[in-house]
């Protein structure tokens, strides 16, 4: 069975790297890595995406 890959443009790029920015200025990343919160607002960033796509 022949994997999926992601295709990312870069508006995607832009969009995912603000979102992440966004969860470290709300301190949903209180060490290294996300905390629940942050990944759950990271995966639901959809609603955004349809501009991109």
């Amino acid at each position: 069975m022949a994997k999926e890959s992601a295709v990312w443009n870069e508006g995607l790029v832009d969009l995912f790297c603000e979102l992440a920015m966004k969860e470290v200025d709300n301190d949903n990343r209180p060490h290294t890595h996300f905390n629940p919160e942050g990944w759950a607002n990271i995966i639901n960033f959809k609603g955004h995406a349809r501009f991109f796509i």
